[in-house]
């Protein structure tokens, strides 16, 4: 009766801390930004936090649900066959027009496959910064190529002297002119990427 009780009161100490354990990831999932979902080896919703379900259009009746039920896409079977297969995947897919990262890792349990986590990060921020800089190198490319182009033009009419010498201070004028200009665009292009290392955006 002893050894009974005493592997009674194991048992009844290690549920505890099980469901303590439990409790605290369900707090940690809950409060998170990013969507995660926790899936068994046959693709069936383990668990879903409120970021997921939002993501998703799901709800808690999810549970126990095959998650290609909740989310049909093609790319996102793929995506979960390789994360099973390969150990981990990723995909980028939009949703109400935002853009999401999802990463998938293979989950193993003593030696065997257990499952799927899904991690769904919204990075439509960084994509959108990521454009506007893009689009930004192309504009400075262009405002800085056209005085200088202009510069080059004028130095070398008055070197090579197809541009008379009557017409040539009006040349150096202009060539002071784009010069100035010039200097002011890269004035503002070090203005914008000492903010830019300041984590100010574009």
């Amino acid at each position: 009766m002893r050894r009974i009780n005493q592997q009674y009161f194991q048992i009844s100490s290690h549920l505890r801390m099980l469901r303590r354990k439990t409790g605290e990831f369900e707090q940690i999932i809950r409060h998170m930004k990013e969507g995660l979902v926790l899936l068994d080896s046959e693709t069936t919703i383990l668990s879903i936090n409120p970021a997921a379900k939002a993501l998703f259009g799901a709800d808690s009746f999810c549970i126990g649900r095959s998650f290609l039920t909740v989310e049909r896409s093609q790319q996102m079977r793929d995506a979960v066959n390789a994360a099973l297969d390969k150990g981990s995947s990723a995909l980028r897919l939009e949703r109400n027009g935002r853009e999401y990262q999802f990463d998938l890792s293979r989950i193993a349990s003593d030696g065997s496959m257990a499952g799927v986590v899904v991690l769904a990060i919204d990075i439509t921020d960084e994509v959108n910064a990521e454009r506007n800089r893009r689009e930004f190198s192309a504009n400075v490319s262009h405002e800085l190529r056209s005085p200088i182009t202009s510069i080059q033009g004028f130095a070398q009419g008055i070197l090579d002297g197809t541009i008379p010498k009557e017409e040539q201070p009006k040349a150096l004028s202009i060539i002071t002119d784009e010069t100035h200009r010039l200097s002011k665009l890269i004035a503002s292009l070090l203005s914008l990427s000492r903010m830019e290392s300041d984590g100010t955006s574009l």
